[in-house]
């Protein structure tokens, strides 16, 4: 919900307004949806996921969540610690949200087995 709400109006309303070519303007637009959807669908995948009776047939979903989740969260600190000479890092606060619930998906796969 924060990703939706709060980058709404920070990150995909200025991208829809931008001046850009529409081409990569609609692209980052669809990837900032597209995002909303994979992390919405994800947080309630892993919330049933959760519940005693889906541990143990989540578990490889629950894999699979988690390296997607430290994966974009490493992906934001790899974009941010190459462009802008490194100065983007502390503006995005991305890998402080994603990194630890991917890391707790790890965790509780190995807690359920």
């Amino acid at each position: 919900m924060l990703h939706v709400f709060g980058g709404g109006v920070s990150v995909a309303r200025p991208i829809a307004e931008s001046s850009m070519a529409d081409e990569p303007r609609l692209l980052a637009l669809s990837v900032w949806h597209m995002v909303s959807l994979a992390l919405g669908l994800s947080a309630v995948a892993l919330a049933v996921a959760a519940k005693p009776k889906h541990a143990e047939p989540s578990r490889f979903m629950v894999l699979f969540i988690s390296t997607l989740w430290v994966g974009f969260g490493l992906a934001v600190i790899g974009v941010g610690l190459t462009q802008a000479n490194g100065d983007l890092l502390w503006k995005l606060p991305q890998p402080i949200l994603l990194i630890p619930v991917g890391m707790l998906g790890f965790w509780g796969t190995l807690r359920a087995t």
